[in-house]
């Protein structure tokens, strides 16, 4: 358990592959990590299991702060183009989003959940069925 009485407590986000080393060499440092959910998805067969052998708490970040800016912002080339990361594109799926759709747009998903009612409910289920149906179940089986 966390203890909250002495001191701030100091999470670190995971990150790059050469992270990870990192995490490992500094582990008495930081009391927990910040694990995006779109790294956690691209990398779902490594990531789980280095954070577990890390032994600290953590807590999955959504990365929804993202869709609140133009999607023109959101999206990093890749050398096919100007299409979104693929880690993204997951993370969007995952959100229940075509990442298609969005392609060159200057819109934010703020903007798009504003259009229609039915767009925002099934944001937020995706959400919720996202954060617990991928995510949880990804942690849960590389715990096993």
């Amino acid at each position: 358990m966390l203890n909250l009485k002495n001191r701030p407590l100091n999470f670190l986000r995971f990150g790059l592959a050469r992270t990870k080393e990192l995490l490992k060499d500094v582990n008495k440092v930081y009391d927990g990590l910040a694990v995006p959910a779109n790294i956690l998805l691209y990398q779902y067969k490594s990531t789980p299991a280095i954070i577990y052998s890390l032994g600290h708490p953590f807590y999955v970040d959504p990365m929804s702060y993202l869709f609140a800016q133009p999607f023109t912002k959101f999206k990093k080339k890749i050398e096919k183009g100007s299409e979104f990361k693929p880690s993204f594109v997951k993370l969007m799926s995952g959100y229940g989003l075509d990442s298609n759709k969005f392609i060159g747009s200057n819109a934010s998903l703020v903007d798009h959940l504003l259009e229609d009612k039915k767009h925002l409910e099934t944001f937020v289920d995706s959400c919720l069925s996202f954060q617990f149906d991928s995510v949880y179940n990804v942690m849960k089986e590389a715990k096993s």
